[in-house]
C-alpha cells in the first residue's frame, strides 16, 4: 500500500527527525489505517 503523495509531503514536513522516523510513521500510519479505517489515509485522519 501506498500513501497518497500529500500524506508524505505532510509528514515529511512535519517530521524534522531522520529519515527512519519518517518511515516508521508512514508504516505506523498504513498499519493504523488498515485495522481502523479500512485503509483509507489522508490529510483528514492524520490531524486526527
Amino acid at each position: 500500500m501506498k500513501p497518497p503523495e500529500e500524506v508524505v509531503h505532510f509528514i515529511a514536513s512535519n517530521v524534522k527527525d531522520s529519515i527512519r522516523t519518517i518511515e516508521g510513521c508512514i508504516g505506523g500510519i498504513i498499519a493504523d489505517s488498515v485495522l481502523r479505517y479500512n485503509g483509507e489515509i489522508n490529510l483528514r485522519l492524520l490531524k486526527m
